[in-house]
């Protein structure tokens, strides 16, 4: 698509559209709204100051976000100049700094909650494990009730330990991600800018 379809596809003069392409350059996450309400969920009609937040304008901003570095950002959100309201953006940036902090605090515990299971399971793994030494070390001679019990408690112990640090791993690397896609954006700076 040549500069100029793209001109006549989003309605927009020569020098809007180059004023537009200025503002999305310039800024290191910048996203284009056709209303204040691109924010916000559509299924959710509460005032700005409770509102959820729109899952494809969170998918979004994870997206452009993710091969920025951590630190101080700028989240820059694009609104046609007819729709500026400067109260309503207070809100709005209030809105969406307690959202990414609240996610923050939540999978935050969550984290916790999943190393506690992965350190739990690994120790219960540990304990079969040392039962089944320790049959193996107190009775030496044949006995099948010892042998059946070391058997079955082995591969117990060594699922239970291996399923704790997997779990912990795996659990921890996934939250991770959104983690600190919510870190960085709590403290980035959002700033409204005009086209």
């Amino acid at each position: 698509m040549t500069e100029k379809d793209h001109r006549e596809y989003s309605g927009l003069s020569h020098k809007k559209f180059r004023a537009k392409q200025r503002l999305l350059k310039a800024s290191e996450i910048s996203m284009l709204l056709n209303t204040y309400d691109d924010i916000f969920s559509d299924f959710d009609p509460r005032p700005y100051n409770f509102r959820s937040i729109s899952g494809d304008f969170l998918e979004e901003t994870k997206r452009v976000s993710r091969d920025k570095p951590s630190g101080k950002l700028e989240l820059s959100l694009l609104v046609p100049k007819k729709d500026k309201d400067n109260r309503l953006e207070k809100i709005i940036i209030r809105r969406l700094k307690n959202h990414f902090k609240m996610h923050i605090k939540q999978l935050t515990a969550e984290k916790l909650k999943i190393v506690k299971k992965g350190i739990s399971f690994t120790l219960v793994g540990i304990f079969i494990m040392f039962i089944a030494s320790y049959l193996l070390w107190k009775n030496h001679g044949p006995n099948l009730l010892k042998d059946f019990m070391i058997t079955l408690l082995t591969p117990a112990g060594w699922f239970f330990f291996w399923i704790g640090l997997d779990d912990t791993y795996k659990g921890n690397s996934l939250l991770n991600k959104d983690l600190e896609f919510y870190k960085k954006m709590s403290v980035a700076e959002i700033k409204f800018y005009y086209y």
